[in-house]
């Protein structure tokens, strides 16, 4: 696992960077409307905070998946993991909305199990990733301590904020709250990625 929050800009090339973002702007696969992006990982599942989503499971058999999965292939190799296993991999699409909201709304994590998180920015627009402390830790049992009581935001800490620029990825531990907020002008379009690695062994190289 990874302990601390890396940013990397062009982690493709400009080429395969404007491949992902024509895709999604001309796709015909099918988008899934989701109500609340945070689901039920989230503080506040029954809000409406609307997003359209495209699974990896609609898109293993199809030639972008090569590209997206390159994303996370660069990533690994530049903090010189060892992969394990992808959890997921899913494109979120949001718009700006047209009411007012409290960004500490969004705030969660992905799953309840350890996994690193990626997040990839499709393009240049607004809507900052706030990534959080708990102070009182960032592990499994506070995972599920979360789960069942409502969040205690005087424990989080402001740690990172990330701007969306096409191409810059950021890689953080999964069990660090986070949230985005919401575009102001353009759509929004990001690739989710939660998967397993470790450090490699390096007295075996």
């Amino acid at each position: 696992m990874i302990d601390k929050i890396y940013v990397f800009d062009d982690i493709i090339s400009t080429d395969e960077q404007n491949v992902i973002y024509n895709f999604v702007k001309t796709t015909d696969i099918e988008w899934v409307f989701e109500k609340n992006i945070t689901g039920h990982y989230g503080n506040n599942e029954e809000k409406f905070y609307p997003a359209n989503v495209l699974h990896k499971v609609k898109l293993e058999k199809h030639p972008i998946n090569n590209v997206i999965n390159k994303i996370q292939t660069n990533v690994i190799e530049k903090l010189n993991l060892q992969f394990i296993e992808n959890y997921r991999y899913k494109i979120n699409w949001t718009k700006p909305l047209d009411f007012d909201y409290n960004p500490l709304d969004l705030l969660h994590i992905d799953a309840y199990v350890q996994h690193i998180a990626l997040i990839y920015f499709i393009n240049d627009t607004t809507g900052d990733t706030h990534i959080y402390d708990n102070l009182e830790g960032n592990n499994v049992e506070i995972y599920y301590k979360y789960a069942d009581d409502t969040i205690d935001y005087s424990k989080l800490k402001l740690i990172q904020k990330i701007s969306p620029k096409m191409g810059r990825c950021v890689v953080f531990n999964g069990g660090l709250h986070h949230h985005a907020e919401y575009p102001k002008f353009d759509d929004r379009f990001i690739i989710n990625f939660n998967f397993v690695a470790k450090q490699k062994n390096t007295s075996l190289i």
